[in-house]
């Protein structure tokens, strides 16, 4: 009875192990190939460098040091640089107003974001999840 029992335990845990082995090499994948999906375009975008599965996450620390942290970083990369949060798109961190400025005005650049899809069925395409329809009407509020 022993004997029969000690191989089913090591195949069990052989099956264990190669299931982890397996999640972390698909979490690896996927994580490179978002990684490279966006560095395509970004690549002279200056930034930290990133680590996988959790990008720059661990870098920025706590709450209360993210704006030292950023504010480091651009000293280092200068005032337009990308960081990595785990699996998400690359976040683009712009501290010059004129850029910023000229970004948020331009109704070709600046889409919504997907997440505003899910709005329209409540709110309708209105001032919030409209693309470009009242920017007339924001500059005219300026």
């Amino acid at each position: 009875y022993r004997e029969t029992k000690l191989p089913l335990v090591l195949l069990h845990l052989a099956m264990i192990t190669l299931f982890i082995i397996s999640v972390f090499v698909i979490l690896l994948t996927t994580w490179l190939l978002q990684y490279y999906k966006y560095e395509k375009y970004w690549k002279k975008i200056k930034g930290p460098r990133p680590w996988p599965f959790v990008g720059n996450a661990l870098q920025l620390g706590t709450t209360t040091d993210v704006l030292p942290t950023l504010l480091d970083n651009q000293k280092k990369y200068g005032e337009l640089f990308k960081i990595y949060l785990g699996f998400a798109p690359p976040l683009l961190v712009i501290s010059n107003p004129q850029f910023l400025e000229f970004l948020l005005g331009s109704t070709k650049i600046l889409e919504k974001a997907s997440n505003y899809r899910f709005l329209h069925r409540w709110l309708g395409k209105g001032l919030l999840t409209s693309e470009s329809k009242y920017s007339i009407l924001l500059q005219l509020a300026d």
